[in-house]
């Protein structure tokens, strides 16, 4: 069109060629070629934004396709439609062009932590680590990343790098969520006394969160502290009567005390709460075993196995 257009011009006569000056020739030539190359990379993934927003997936899915034809190294247009694939349900799709757009943008976090997320979903865990590392390396102090990788870390058993995850999340903001993170660590590489210390810098930091006084009460009776492990289970349970990780801790305190009676009871609240747990099964069946009660032992076992497989340490 552009073309026949410009010849257009040239066929004129001369008479009229000379009533079209040089700045008016100029400006018919602007105008053409904005004309023609109106539509950029930037203008197709504005229209995707628009058609998404009115739950047009499948027009926004192709307004992003024509950004990246037209420049194969766009990564926003790679980030915006891997999202959109997202909302589509297209996991596999869009794990792809977060790589893509990564690749393209290596400072963009976004791009790392949305693609671990996804890789977390389809379980391929060792990948999200590294999706999640590489956003951590571009910003240590990435609070969704953090918390998104040590999940991780805690499946894969990659203790010693969650230490080095949730001290980022301590210098980032000294909370009692990333205390009680970075004891979690050390406790799973039976560090007592360091998460001891950790977990009792999240009380301080916040009196209120119980679940440091719970994971503090099963360090203290590894570290045969009983009296201090009930003291930390009581005070969850005076707020929160019905609260199964304190009951749970209690009744392994109460046995500790050698109160299996007490244990008993307190495994069996956790349990008649939710009868699939096969761990308080197995642990109540622990329980009588100690009791000398073996028929009601073997009760809870076959229950365990029957919900576990024949897995008792699932």
């Amino acid at each position: 069109m552009l073309i026949l257009f410009l010849n257009s011009i040239y066929n004129l006569n001369p008479a009229v060629m000379k009533k079209l000056n040089r700045i008016t020739i100029v400006g018919i030539f602007l105008f053409i070629a904005s004309l023609a190359f109106s539509q950029s990379p930037k203008k197709y993934c504005e229209a995707g934004e628009k058609f998404e927003k009115a739950g047009s997936l499948t027009e926004a899915l192709d307004s992003y396709s024509k950004a990246i034809a037209m420049d194969s190294t766009y990564a926003k247009a790679y980030g915006l439609r891997a999202l959109c694939h997202e909302k589509l349900g297209k996991n596999t799709e869009a794990i792809a062009d977060y790589v893509k757009g990564a690749r393209f943008n290596p400072n963009d976090k976004t791009l790392f932590y949305n693609c671990g997320k996804l890789l977390v979903e389809l379980k391929r865990l060792e990948e999200a680590d590294q999706m999640f590392r590489k956003a951590l390396q571009i910003d240590g102090t990435y609070v969704e990343a953090i918390a998104a990788e040590i999940k991780v870390l805690h499946q894969l058993k990659n203790f010693d790098y969650g230490l080095n995850v949730t001290q980022y999340g301590i210098n980032s903001k000294m909370s009692a969520v990333n205390y009680y993170n970075h004891a979690v660590m050390h406790d799973s590489l039976n560090h007592l006394n360091e998460a001891e210390k950790y977990y009792n810098s999240a009380k301080e930091q916040d009196s209120k969160f119980m679940p440091a006084y719970i994971a503090l009460a099963i360090v203290n009776l590894k570290q045969n502290k009983a009296d201090e492990a009930m003291k930390n289970c009581e005070i969850v349970l005076a707020k929160f009567p019905n609260n199964m990780d304190a009951l749970y801790a209690r009744s392994l305190v109460n046995a500790a005390k050698k109160n299996l009676q007490n244990a008993v009871n307190d495994i069996t609240r956790v349990i008649l709460s939710d009868t699939t747990n096969a761990r308080a099964l197995k642990q109540r069946a622990a329980f009588y075993e100690q009791m000398m009660q073996p028929t009601s032992a073997i009760t809870d076992y076959a229950q365990a196995i029957k919900l576990n497989g024949n897995d008792l340490d699932a």
